[in-house]
């Protein structure tokens, strides 16, 4: 299925704090990424990760 916009929660880098990861939407295939840290507010992107696939 094919979600515009889809979000994805986890835990990608085993820190025991929920990540998340976002699709483009439309058209765009890129993927960006942010993790979070356990605080309110604490959350570092990392920006497009992805683009392509």
């Amino acid at each position: 299925m094919d979600v515009d916009g889809a979000v994805g929660v986890a835990d990608f880098d085993g820190d025991t704090h929920a990540d998340f990861l976002l699709r483009g939407s439309g058209t765009s295939t890129a993927y960006s990424a942010w993790l979070g840290n356990g605080a309110p507010g604490g959350w570092t992107g990392l920006g497009q990760i992805a683009g392509g696939v």
